[in-house]
Order: structure tokens, then sequence, then C-alpha cells
């Protein structure tokens, strides 16, 4: 039986695969961080780096390191960074992620509910003037509340969600043959199986690094096409897919009107928007197409 400050206490899990240029910032944001007690423990799982991510973690004592390479997975690495903890509450974020000072704090108080198995909070640009980010925000690549607001179950990112560990002990933790849509499994089950609640802490605010290209649009839409496809067949009854079907045609139309008169967006901004939609739901579709529903 764990005591209670093992009960209290919410350790940090963050995978990393070639961060070198992300963690220090991350790193940074963390010790900066409100209710970060002596005992928190962040760890830091390495999912087969190759670039100088050992080398900048070398430097930072303060974290525990570990290793998870038996295959390229964020959630291989999640679970092996949570099964290493002891701590009641699992916070999970991202390499590419600047958690905001309140984090811990806004985390920690819904799960004074013990009906509560997972909190999440607000996904937020990391650079609000970048035309990239604003159009990623725009366009809610990572909108944290939308996810959330689905049915029959809500949802939400790795970026920003804490679970307790005694749930992912139920649960066997993430689905770790997924590179993507493990996170929204997660919290399905939580919810479908555990008769659990995810909860949404606005307080609780997550800075992240969005894609910058449209190469790198395309690929992040490629991956959430194929997660759906996989979701669309674990979970039939799910969904909102009709509703966010329609809300991508009006995002098409704003762009194209922003793009003629830039009524919306910043100059530079606007004449990205048609194509950055453009590249994200080619993803969509085309990941979509390559991922039978149901596979893995």
């Amino acid at each position: 039986m764990r005591d209670a400050s093992r009960q209290s206490r919410i350790d940090i899990v963050v995978p990393v695969r070639d961060g070198a240029r992300d963690l220090p910032g991350l790193l940074e944001a963390l010790a900066r961080l409100r209710g970060l007690e002596p005992a928190t423990r962040r760890i830091v799982v390495d999912n087969g780096s190759t670039d100088e991510t050992a080398r900048v973690l070398a430097g930072h004592p303060e974290l525990t390191v570990l290793q998870a390479t038996d295959w390229p997975s964020s959630y291989l690495a999640r679970n092996r960074g949570w099964k290493d903890s002891d701590a009641e509450i699992i916070a999970f974020t991202d390499a590419d992620c600047r958690p905001e000072p309140g984090w811990l704090e806004g985390l920690r108080t819904p799960f004074s509910d013990p009906r509560v198995a997972g909190v999440c909070g607000p996904i937020v640009p990391s650079e609000p003037d970048n035309p990239w980010e604003q159009l990623s925000e725009w366009a809610g690549l990572l909108d944290q509340s939308s996810f959330h607001a689905r049915r029959p179950w809500a949802a939400a990112a790795t970026a920003n969600l804490a679970v307790r560990r005694s749930s992912l002990e139920k649960l066997g933790g993430f689905d770790e043959s997924r590179t993507t849509g493990a996170d929204f499994d997660l919290c399905w089950r939580l919810q479908k199986e555990l008769g659990q609640k995810l909860v949404f802490a606005h307080r609780a605010i997550v800075a992240h690094r969005f894609r910058r290209s449209l190469h790198g649009v395309f690929g992040q839409g490629f991956r959430n096409g194929r997660a759906a496809a996989w979701l669309g067949g674990r979970f039939p009854e799910s969904s909102g897919v009709s509703r966010r079907s329609s809300t991508r045609l009006l995002k098409h139309l704003e762009a194209w009107g922003s793009f003629l008169s830039f009524p919306i967006h910043p100059r530079r901004a606007a004449l990205l928007a048609p194509w950055f939609l453009l590249a994200r739901d080619a993803g969509l579709v085309l990941g979509r197409l390559s991922a039978p529903r149901g596979s893995a």
C-alpha cells in the first residue's frame, strides 16, 4: 500500500527522440514550475535519439533518464516512464512543450475527486507571433478544449495530460505499438472501461511548438488520418466526424477569404492559410486511406 506522500505526489514523464534542440527550453520551464516538490521526479525517456540528446540530458543530474529503444514510439517511452515511477499521479508532456509555471498546480486540484482519473489543460502556441503557430492555433490542430468536448467520450493529447497511476495499471498503459492516436485511445478506455472521468483544467497550460513547414503540416495530418482510421475501428460509436468535416470546410472558406483580403491574419499567415489547410487535409485523407479501420 502506498503511503500518503506517494498518493499525492505528481511525477513528470517526457518522451524524447532527437530532441536536443527542444530540451533546454523544456527543462528550464520544468525548473520554474510552482508546486515542484523535492520528491517530484522529472523522468525523461529517450526513444532512440541519434542527435545530441544524451549530452544535453547528461548535464542535468536532477533528471531521471531512462531508455526505451525497442522501437520508435513515444507511447513505448511513456509506458517505460510511468512504470518507473511510484507516484500516484503521472503528468505527461513533450520535449517541444513549455509548461507554464502553474501547470502542476492546475493539474493537481481536480484529482481531489476520486472519480477523476485524468486531467488535461490548454495547449497554446509557444511563439504566438509566428505565422505557422498562428495558423496551427486557428486551424485547431491541438485544440485541447475541442478534444475534451468530443462525445461520447472526452479526449486529450499527451502534450498536456495527467493520469492516475492506478488507472494506467488497470488499463496496461498506452498502446505502445502505435506511433499516434494512443492518447485518445487511453482517454476513451478510462471512461468506457473504467467509468472514470477526464476533466479539463483551464489553469494547467502548456505552450507547444507547432509544425513550421507545409511538409511538417502534411506529415502531422497523415499521422492524424491513420490514427483516426484506427480509432474509428476500435471505437465505432465515437462521433464528431460530420461536425469536424463541416468545420474544416468553413475553415477553408475563411482561409481563401483571408488570402484575398487579409481580414483575419497578419499578411504572411493569410498568404499561407489555404496551402496550410490543403497540406493538412491531404495528409488526413491519405493517412486514412493508408490505414484500414482497426489496423495497427
